[in-house]
């Protein structure tokens, strides 16, 4: 057993510390991924900013489109509601600090009070003619992403991986004049996967009761039937994620002064119906040899980072890398949902892969992490429906030091 004062003695002598972070509050624009580049961090959030680098560098097919909403939009936000007082009060509740039940409980009430704000005056229509510039006016019945973009992730110190909050939203369920679902953006395929994937998933539920994810899984497939999912909604939940108790407690571990963090977001389509998702570590080295790039996936919609079925295996492939070549390829484990525990990329798909990790490590170590003496990359990988191969996340893998 050990005294509070005791533990925290242990935990300040032990915590690493990342300090307090940056932010630039003067930049307002919508700024298009065409454009933004690994220095607009500072307004945007290295995700947004990355992103930016990535559309410079990969072809149209394997990139996204999209725009950064930048730090000043949230904090507009805030102080337009006056939630920047309710942020103060909970920073100045000396309990917060020693009762995670009642941090909890706090950080719950500020989320409601984000979620019930008001959209600052011009904003929205700011956001929908951005939006309808860079998608055109199918935008309308097309799913859009807001994903987080803060000051405090994908830091050349600190991943933040999982803290906040990214959302779907559709344009068209702002505009329909009604709060009725379901979205004018879900399509009859979309649809036809849902209730395919519904009756799936409760026959699994019957057949298998100790299975307490599936409660979850099926709610979540049942909503996404009957649910409008306005952008404005989606919006307020990508900000209100940025004091989720999650990120909280970690930043308060790392010595990241609240005050100081922002949530920037990075627009871009939602990947419907995708084949298969995958995150890649690239440049590892395990031993004396060639590097190695690791590569775990899976199929269709039940993730990798926050997997929604905690029983499903993924694949792992790797490969070294000789030159702009790849070498040694092999599947180490197979994905437990592949029938017959089949390849998730062919030997073309494994080809096309590779060149392009080798494209975005070689442009990341040479113009934007410089300093990182032997840099390792976590990506983010899509395959859509169309089978394009989209790489949708670049960032530091922080295993080894700057």
């Amino acid at each position: 057993s050990a005294t509070l004062a005791e533990a925290q003695a242990y935990w300040d002598a032990h915590s690493p510390m990342v300090g307090p972070v940056t932010s630039d509050l003067t930049v307002t624009a919508l700024e298009g991924m065409d454009t933004l580049t690994h220095e607009d961090a500072i307004a945007y959030g290295a995700k947004a900013a990355n992103l930016g680098e990535l559309h410079a560098i990969l072809p149209a097919a394997n990139r996204v489109e999209g725009f950064g909403i930048p730090f000043s939009a949230y904090r507009d936000f805030i102080e337009h509601n006056n939630i920047d007082a309710d942020i103060t009060a909970l920073l100045a509740d000396p309990q917060v600090d020693t009762d995670r039940g009642y941090r909890d409980n706090a950080l719950d009430n500020l989320r409601d009070a984000i979620r019930d704000g008001a959209l600052q005056p011009g904003f929205f229509a700011a956001l929908e003619a951005r939006l309808r510039e860079v998608y055109g006016n199918g935008v309308e019945t097309q799913f859009i992403r807001f994903r987080s973009s803060t000051n405090a992730e994908d830091l050349d110190e600190f991943s933040g991986a999982g803290l906040y909050d990214s959302k779907t939203g559709c344009l068209g369920d702002d505009l329909d004049g009604d709060s009725t679902g379901p979205s004018v953006c879900l399509s009859t395929a979309h649809r036809e996967w849902i209730e395919a994937e519904l009756v799936r998933r409760r026959a699994e539920q019957t057949a298998h009761p100790e299975r307490w994810w599936l409660a979850a899984i099926i709610a979540d497939l049942e909503d996404d039937l009957v649910d409008e999912k306005p952008i404005a909604e989606a919006l307020v939940k990508v900000w209100r994620s940025l004091w989720n108790l999650r990120a909280y407690d970690e930043r308060e571990y790392y010595g990241i002064p609240h005050t100081d963090v922002y949530m920037g977001i990075a627009v871009q389509p939602t990947f419907v119906l995708e084949r298969q998702e995958s995150v890649a570590i690239t440049h590892l080295r395990p031993d004396a040899g060639l590097p190695v790039y690791r590569v775990v996936s899976q199929l269709g919609e039940v993730g990798i980072v926050r997997p929604i079925d905690p029983g499903a295996v993924p694949e792992t492939l790797t490969f070294r890398r000789s030159g702009n070549s790849a070498t040694s390829v092999q599947v180490v484990v197979p994905s437990s949902l592949s029938p017959g525990a089949a390849a998730l990329y062919s030997p073309a798909e494994t080809t096309t892969l590779a060149s392009l990790l080798f494209t975005v490590h070689d442009h990341f170590a040479t113009n934007v992490y410089p300093d990182f003496t032997d840099l390792r990359l976590d990506i983010e990988i899509e395959v859509t429906s169309d089978d394009r191969i989209v790489i949708k996340q670049a960032r530091p893998y922080l295993a080894v030091e700057p």
